[in-house]
């Protein structure tokens, strides 16, 4: 009885610590992509003033390349985050259930615990989390409509007005849908699965 106690004070401490470390590791990946964005800044700056700015079709193509580079760069980012986020999620079910476990004879527990099963957290909206990654996906949304806007560039047309401005709201869409899929944990489901296996 003693090696199992041991065992989950043990996944419990464990828990915790992965939470804070995933909350670390997002802002390390956040300030890595915004290094990127803040590059892909100054290009369009420089390229706006003239100072890198010439009439060759390749040199609009050159730098839309790279920062379709980094808009893809943002797309991987959010992905991991997502990933992270659910890991997050995970280990706050099993810090609930550890609780639960040691806790569930003292009357009225949840009132002790801030976390509980009726106060897990899920993605929303309004959430740290989303606003958080919101950051990367407008940013990495608006390199990839400046960069298809100066691949179809041409003097004084709409259409490459057009072709960036639809398409940065479409890679917006995608990368909001993606990290909600991914993000999303059901603490119904998989206790309910755990519960079916024992």
């Amino acid at each position: 009885m003693k090696d199992k106690t041991d065992f989950l004070i043990e996944e419990y401490n464990s828990a915790i610590k992965l939470t804070y470390h995933i909350d670390e590791l997002r802002n390390k990946l956040t300030s890595f992509f915004l290094i990127f964005a803040g590059l892909s800044s100054s290009m369009i700056s420089l390229f706006l003033e003239g100072k890198i700015l010439n009439n060759e079709i390749d040199q609009y193509k050159s730098l839309s390349f790279i920062l379709i580079f980094i808009s893809i760069i943002g797309l991987v980012i959010i992905l991991i985050l997502g990933r992270l986020r659910r890991v997050q999620f995970e280990h706050f079910n099993i810090i609930n259930n550890i609780r639960e476990y040691f806790l569930y004879e003292i009357p009225d527990y949840k009132s002790i615990t801030i976390l509980n099963k009726d106060t897990l957290p899920h993605e929303s909206y309004s959430s740290g989390s989303y606003l958080w990654t919101l950051i990367i996906s407008l940013t990495s949304s608006l390199i990839l409509a400046s960069s298809l806007y100066f691949l179809f560039f041409r003097s004084e047309s709409f259409l490459s007005t057009f072709i960036a401005i639809v398409s940065g709201l479409l890679f917006f869409i995608l990368l909001n849908s993606l990290y909600r899929r991914i993000s999303s944990y059901n603490y119904q489901n998989y206790n309910r699965t755990k519960s079916t296996n024992s």
